[in-house]
C-alpha cells in the first residue's frame, strides 16, 4: 500500500520516464534485502544481472525518445533564444525553482516506493516461505479486511480536510475501477506473491522489468513508436537480465560458475 501511494503522489511531480527508471530501482533494493533478510548471496551474476537490467530499462526508455528532446539545445545559441532568457522574470525564476524542488521530492518518493516494494516482496517470502504456514488467499484476505477497516476513515479524514474530495465516480469509471482493481490488483499481487514462494522476490521484481520493452514492443507494432538500436539493446539486455537472475538463484548449482553455465548452454540452444 506505501509502495503504490508514494508512487501515484510522486508521478504527480515527475515524468513518466523518470518514475519507470527510478521504479525498477527495487530489483537493487530486493537484491539488498534478499542478501540481508533472507540470506541470499551477492554473487557475482545477481549484481550484474540486475546492472544489466537497469541499463536496458534506460535503453528502452530513453532510447525511444526520439531526437526531439536533444533537438532542443540548438536553439540555446541562438542570439534570440539568448535576448528572450536573459528577460525571465524573478517570478518565472521562482516558478521553475519551484518546479525543481518538486521534481526533486517526486524522484525521492519514487526511490521510497521502490525500497517499500523491494522491502514488502521480501518480506512475504521470509514470513510466508510456503503456503503451508499461510495460505496466500486468506493472507490476502487479512490484509483486504485491514484496508477495509482502515481505509474509510482515512477517506473520510481526507475528505473533512480538504486535502481529497470524496464522491461516487461515475458509472462507467466505476466499473473500469473495479475492473482495474480485480486484475491489476487482486491476481496480479496473487499471482506476484505465488511466484516469489516458487522462485524468489528476486526473480519476481526483475520479472516485472520485463512488462517495459514488450509495452514499447506494443508500441512499434502500432507503429506508435520508431523502431531503434536502443530499443532493441534494451529489450535484449533486460531479458538477459531475468535470465541471469533465474539460473543464479540457487546457490547448490554452484554458484555463479554453475549459473553463468546454464546461461552459455540455454543461449547456445537459443542459437
Amino acid at each position: 500500500l506505501c509502495a503504490n501511494l508514494l508512487f501515484n503522489v510522486s508521478l504527480q511531480y515527475t515524468s513518466v520516464s523518470s518514475a519507470t527508471v527510478i521504479a525498477s530501482s527495487s530489483a537493487v533494493w530486493t537484491l539488498l534485502f534478499s542478501a540481508w533478510l533472507l540470506g541470499e548471496p551477492l554473487s557475482l551474476l545477481r549484481v550484474a544481472s540486475v546492472s544489466c537490467g537497469l541499463a536496458g530499462v534506460l535503453l528502452v526508455v530513453y532510447g525511444g525518445a526520439g531526437e526531439g528532446a536533444w533537438g532542443d539545445d540548438e536553439h540555446h545559441h541562438h542570439p534570440h533564444a539568448a535576448r528572450a532568457l536573459a528577460r525571465i522574470s524573478h517570478s518565472a525564476a521562482a516558478a521553475a525553482h519551484r518546479a525543481e524542488l518538486k521534481h526533486a521530492l517526486g524522484s525521492a518518493g519514487l526511490v521510497a516506493s521502490a525500497a517499500c516494494y523491494g522491502a514488502y516482496t521480501v518480506r512475504l517470502k521470509r514470513e510466508v516461505p510456503s503456503e503451508k504456514e499461510a495460505p496466500l488467499p486468506y493472507l490476502f484476505g487479512l490484509m483486504g479486511a485491514s484496508l477495509l477497516a482502515a481505509g474509510p476513515p482515512a477517506l473520510l479524514l481526507l475528505h473533512a480536510t480538504g486535502v481529497e474530495r470524496l464522491e461516487l465516480p461515475a458509472r462507467d469509471n466505476l466499473l473500469a475501477i473495479c475492473g482495474n482493481a480485480l486484475l491489476g490488483t487482486v491476481v496480479a499481487n496473487l499471482l506476484l506473491a505465488r511466484a516469489a514462494l516458487l522462485t524468489s522476490p528476486l526473480v519476481v521484481v526483475v520479472g516485472l522489468s520485463l512488462s517495459i520493452p514488450l509495452a514499447m514492443a506494443s508500441d512499434v507494432a502500432r507503429q506508435r513508436e520508431r523502431l531503434t538500436p536502443a530499443l532493441l539493446a534494451g529489450a535484449l539486455a533486460v531479458w538477459l537480465a531475468f535470465l541471469g537472475v533465474s539460473v543464479a538463484r540457487v546457490p547448490k548449482d554452484g554458484g555463479s560458475s554453475a549459473g553463468c553455465a546454464r546461461i552459455a548452454r540455454l543461449a547456445a540452444g537459443i542459437a
